[in-house]
């Protein structure tokens, strides 16, 4: 069975615009992952929406509570989590 690819940053950054509705620039995310959702704009709407859009697009199952997801770092702890130990990023 092939590894789950996992979405990169710029992958990320681009469904928060396209699901969420807000513009994050990549190389914030690089710099700092541990920037909260919040003060990124996004909502828990929207990220469910970022939640669902990663499940359709890379085929993982991501069992969370939207609580334990407030940081960009979170979200990437949660897909590896979800795409298990063969996960990797594309």
């Amino acid at each position: 069975m092939p590894a789950t690819t996992m979405p990169t940053r710029a992958e990320l950054s681009e469904m928060m615009k396209t699901v969420a509705g807000v513009e994050i620039d990549p190389g914030e995310l690089q710099q700092e992952p541990q920037v909260t959702f919040e003060e990124l704009g996004v909502d828990s709407l929207g990220l469910l929406g970022v939640l669902a859009a990663i499940e359709r697009q890379y085929g993982i199952e991501i069992h969370a509570d939207i609580d334990d997801c407030r940081t960009l770092a979170d979200l990437e702890a949660i897909i590896r989590q979800a795409a298990g130990p063969g996960g990797r990023r594309s």
